[in-house]
């Protein structure tokens, strides 16, 4: 079994510690998912005799950055070439800014069913060292706020039967 990792190299802002390939220019965006998709399809022969992916992992960058529609194009591309039809998750990571109820929602009826949320500190000085994006000047309190909405969303009561059985978590 193996780990599908999708890079998505896209940031509004580059934080200062952050050493991954990253660009702040969206403009390519589209096109990149794009090549992704064509990638996969090139690489369909690349797993060999056993084609099960057990985790579909969106890191980065900023896969946030990504209406749920696309990151959804992209599993089902997957799910497509490889056997995705059992994973133990597929997990996108969240910057806390991002997060509205509209976005997390939107996740929820795809199959992401684990948010990594992206807080890397919850003293504003020190977001304000890193460079990191929140609303200017960055606040704690959004890592809070992204904390609520993933939680209220995606343990709502509709849900209750699925995050009994650990899916459709929030991790932090």
């Amino acid at each position: 079994m193996s780990l599908l990792y999708l890079h998505i190299p896209y940031c509004k802002r580059i934080c200062a510690y952050c050493d991954f390939f990253r660009s702040a220019s969206l403009a390519t965006l589209p096109a990149a998912l794009d090549a992704m998709r064509s990638e996969m399809e090139r690489r369909r022969d690349y797993l060999g005799g056993d084609p099960r992916i057990r985790t579909i992992y969106f890191g980065g960058g900023t896969p946030s950055l990504c209406a749920p529609q696309r990151l959804q194009r992209l599993i089902d591309t997957a799910s497509v070439l490889w056997d995705c039809s059992s994973p133990e998750e597929i997990t996108v990571e969240v910057n806390p800014d991002d997060v509205t109820d509209d976005y997390v929602a939107a996740l929820r009826d795809t199959a992401v069913d684990r948010i990594s949320l992206g807080i890397q500190s919850f003293d504003d000085g020190v977001l304000r060292a890193m460079n990191r994006r929140r609303p200017w000047p960055p606040s704690s309190g959004c890592a809070v706020r992204a904390t609520t909405i993933c939680r209220a969303t995606l343990y709502s009561a509709s849900r209750a039967s699925a995050a009994a059985s650990s899916k459709s978590r929030c991790a932090g």
